[in-house]
């Protein structure tokens, strides 16, 4: 398979979650994440080709805020949890070097 991503995700082994900031709930555990875009596990489907305002709760550190679109959704071989894949569309300059920061890290 081709790698379309132009920078490459880096795997998160920490409990981070994503939040819908417009729902006030969690979307799911961030899986892996680049500058673009980013996986993570859902307990529920997630409709893809819908922008979401996203909230990403770092551990010791402040949230960082961004809009994403979700791309596509498969249901994992666990019944009832997604694989959701999204693209970030949407961030300021602060929270993009938080989430650099976070991937330079691990």
């Amino acid at each position: 398979m081709q790698e379309l991503r132009s920078s490459p995700r880096i795997r998160i082994d920490e409990n981070i979650e994503l939040i819908d900031i417009n729902m006030e709930q969690s979307l799911g555990k961030l899986i892996n994440i680049s500058a673009g875009g980013f996986m993570l596990l859902a307990s529920s489907d997630i409709p893809t080709n819908q922008l979401f305002q996203l909230r990403l709760s770092l551990p010791e550190e402040d949230s960082v805020e961004f809009g994403a679109e979700c791309l596509w959704a498969q249901e994992t071989s666990d019944e009832g949890h997604f694989w959701v894949g999204f693209q970030i569309i949407d961030i300021s300059e602060q929270a993009s070097a938080r989430i650099e920061s976070l991937i330079a890290a691990v």
